[in-house]
């Protein structure tokens, strides 16, 4: 396991979640929980609708929710994905598809609400990414996802 990310979900627990290499990426993104604030985590588990292949991912949580990005795709870094968890990333009721073209796959999703712009009438999250073609991008996205 590597390329690990930890978020504190809204409970108060923390989560690992982790790429691995070894294993089916089928078998979706590894994770395991602590209880303790981190001092201590219980087994790895894998969760089966964060598919990913062999890349770095994204999580963070806010605002009663937790948000995760990843290249949502078995055999590419394609489909750069941001989902949503209303339930401490038990399951991931909304997902939005940012970029489906190929890319490094590389995502960070910003913790918090994003300043509202004039013409947008709800809040906004933001994610900065590897784009296609090598290049930098920030993109604001519905946290309602």
């Amino acid at each position: 396991m590597d390329e690990a990310a930890l978020t504190q979900l809204p409970n108060g627990s923390v989560l690992l979640n982790m790429r691995h290499r070894h294993l089916s990426p089928m078998r979706g993104r590894a994770v395991a929980v602590s209880d303790d604030g981190g001092a201590t985590f219980g087994p790895i588990s894998y969760d089966g609708t964060l598919i990913s292949p062999v890349c770095q991912a994204s999580i963070v949580s806010f605002g009663g929710a937790t948000y995760f990005s990843n290249p949502a795709s078995t055999s590419s870094r394609s489909q750069l994905t941001i989902r949503k968890s209303l339930d401490d990333a038990a399951s991931w009721s909304g997902s939005l598809l940012v970029q489906a073209a190929a890319s490094a796959g590389y995502s960070c999703l910003v913790k918090g609400e994003l300043p509202r712009r004039p013409t947008e009438s709800e809040p906004m999250g933001g994610i900065l990414f590897e784009a296609d073609g090598g290049s930098i991008r920030f993109a604001r996205f519905p946290l309602s996802l």
